[in-house]
């Protein structure tokens, strides 16, 4: 009987080899969790980069491409890391030093006691608990990523439609600069059109402040916001409409009602002004055509005003000037 007892028994397993186990499952869980802590930081710092590069404007959906290793490795780690808690749980239920009998004593009659219920294990249940979350969150950053792109096109659209915008104000704005400039330009416009330098004009005045106001709402580059656009766009559109109206009442006024002694001072005055801007004439005769001019533009019904034809001589005299020097 004592040699049946001897021959059922169990061999007792080595401590070494039980403490060895032990720590080889605790250095796994350790590790396990150390990468769990990696991965989601991956996660958290790149997601966050995200988040701030798409309030400023410059976010980019595939960075959010990047975090997908950390979401796979954040799955295989949580599903070791449940296994070798279930293992060490197991081991630490499982008696260490359980009492020796000895053979050659009797066996004493043991109450039978109830079968305790064995714990289920829930390990599966965590592990695709664990799946579930991470499918979950991988389906949350896609449509973040979704929204984010929509949102990058739609800036995108929006400032392409504000460039095109302004580029259509800066055009109106610059060819109606561009007309007052070549009537500046035109030494003889004064004599067909000469209320366009009488500020007092009602029509003169009305173009020469919309043309202030264009000026100060003009800027070399796009600017950021729709309402300055906007704002540009229509004082450049107030801008033309004074000018068109500005040059068709100074054309329609012209140089009103002239007498015929009038109309021989308009051409008096006319040949004098191409003697004055003849570059090939003497300085001396030059100068003295434009006195000429000057006096004679009082006699007219209109008022003119001289001094911008005189700047015009003045700058052509010192380019003759300095031509001469430099033969």
């Amino acid at each position: 009987m004592n040699l049946h007892l001897l021959a059922d028994a169990a061999p007792p397993v080595p401590e070494s080899l039980m403490a060895m186990s032990d720590f080889l499952t605790s250095a796994i869980d350790w590790m396990t969790c150390g990468g769990m802590i990696l991965c989601t930081g991956w996660i958290v710092v790149h997601v966050a980069k995200f988040m701030w590069g798409n309030s400023n404007g410059a976010g980019d959906p595939g960075q959010l491409g990047r975090i997908a290793p950390a979401l796979i490795g954040l799955v295989v780690l949580g599903s070791v890391q449940l296994l070798v808690s279930s293992l060490l749980g197991d081991r630490g239920a499982e008696p260490h030093d359980a009492p020796t009998e000895n053979p050659l004593a009797p066996p004493l009659p043991v109450p039978a006691a109830p079968a305790p219920d064995e714990p289920m294990n829930s390990t599966p249940f965590a592990a695709v608990g664990v799946v579930i979350a991470a499918f979950l969150v991988l389906g949350a950053l896609g449509l973040i990523a979704l929204r984010a792109r929509n949102q990058i096109v739609d800036r995108r659209a929006a400032a392409e439609d504000r460039e095109k915008d302004w580029h259509t104000a800066r055009t109106i704005f610059d060819h109606t600069r561009s007309k007052f400039a070549d009537y500046l330009a035109d030494p003889y416009a004064i004599f067909e059109r000469p209320i366009l330098d009488d500020h007092t004009d009602t029509f003169t005045a009305a173009f020469l402040t919309a043309l202030a106001d264009a000026e100060a709402l003009h800027t070399e580059t796009v600017p950021r916001t729709a309402h300055r656009i906007d704002t540009f766009r229509t004082a450049a559109t107030t801008l033309a409409a004074a000018w068109t109206a500005a040059d068709r009442h100074a054309r329609t006024v012209g140089m009103a009602v002239l007498t015929r002694d009038q109309r021989k001072t308009l051409k008096t005055i006319e040949g004098a002004l191409a003697i004055a801007l003849d570059e090939s004439a003497p300085a001396g005769e030059r100068e003295a055509a434009m006195r000429t001019v000057t006096r004679l533009s009082q006699e007219l019904p209109m008022p003119l005003n001289t001094d911008r034809i005189a700047d015009l001589l003045t700058l052509s005299l010192e380019n003759a000037q300095r031509k001469a020097l430099t033969i």
